[in-house]
């Protein structure tokens, strides 16, 4: 699993290296340090697969700007659409089980030119989470504390000077599960999403 982990970090340092790369050839001449500090938070809503039905996810998510460009906070989401557990492979036959999927971790965010109306940004999720099996009162059954990145490309749109909206693809790698129905390959999948930031995003 710490292989794996370590393989799933590698990736999302990459890609927002790429990010950080891109950045620092537009600001080669210059460079002024921090000069503007926001921040936000707000819902997300996510939308995939899981065991070949469709699968939404919501939870929430936020923190600091630097530079109106470089966001470093934190996010997590659960599982919130019915999934429910096939009898062959149920930890516990004499009631009905679904699964539960809760993830969260680190979340990091690059905006290009995030003062134009619509403009691109990439981010990153890395953590952990817990994946299971559950009755309606919460008992877990075959639980599993996983590792998991997710790294994404969205759109986002200057709504209001407080408000701005974002759909983006995104794909979950997640690692570590030993739950009967939710293997890494099950977990595992691509996505959409709809974010909604609230807050203060810097001044000029």
């Amino acid at each position: 699993m710490k292989r794996n982990l370590l393989l799933l970090l590698g990736i999302g340092i990459g890609i927002l290296a790429t990010s950080q790369a891109y950045a620092q050839q537009q600001t080669l001449f210059s460079n002024q340090g921090i000069t503007s500090v926001g921040g936000y938070g707000g819902p997300l809503l996510q939308f995939s697969t899981l065991n070949g039905r469709s699968a939404t996810y919501s939870g929430g998510f936020g923190g600091m700007i630097l530079n109106k460009s470089i966001t470093i906070g934190g996010g997590g989401m659960s599982l919130t659409s019915e999934a429910p557990v096939a009898e062959a492979i149920s930890l516990n036959v004499d009631e009905a089980l679904d699964y539960s999927v809760e993830l969260g971790g680190l979340y990091l965010g690059y905006s290009f030119f995030s003062d134009r109306v619509i403009h691109p940004e990439f981010t990153l999720l890395a953590g952990g989470g817990r994946v299971s099996q559950r009755n309606q009162f919460g008992d877990e059954y075959g639980a599993s504390d996983v590792a998991m990145i997710i790294p994404g490309a969205e759109i986002t749109m200057n709504v209001t000077s407080f408000f701005r909206l974002s759909l983006g693809a995104n794909y979950r790698w997640v690692t570590g599960s030993d739950t009967p129905g939710l293997s890494d390959a099950q977990l595992s999948r691509p996505g959409g999403y709809a974010s909604f930031k609230f807050g203060f995003f810097g001044w000029d």
